[in-house]
């Protein structure tokens, strides 16, 4: 739709020092800020240069400074804001 920010909610985190998640196109080309995410929270990510009815997907990071490289998290998100 015509909203400005998408949603990011994370419901199971294992990196000690967090994680974070941006919108992106298929051809992986970033639409929205880079935000922590805040566990059982959701969080609104400002987004740039999107369209109403095309398809975004998710990129999702934890700190350059985590201390393993095995980490999971489960996160639930929307272009739209469900806040």
């Amino acid at each position: 739709d015509s909203d400005t920010y998408a949603t990011f909610y994370e419901s199971y985190k294992e990196a000690a020092l967090g994680n974070f998640a941006f919108l992106i196109t298929q051809g992986k080309s970033q639409r929205s800020i880079e935000e922590g995410l805040i566990y059982k929270t959701a969080v609104l990510a400002r987004e740039n240069s999107v369209t109403k009815g095309t398809a975004y997907y998710s990129a999702v990071s934890s700190s350059k400074f985590e201390p393993s490289n095995t980490c999971d998290v489960i996160i639930k998100f929307s272009a739209d804001n469900l806040k």
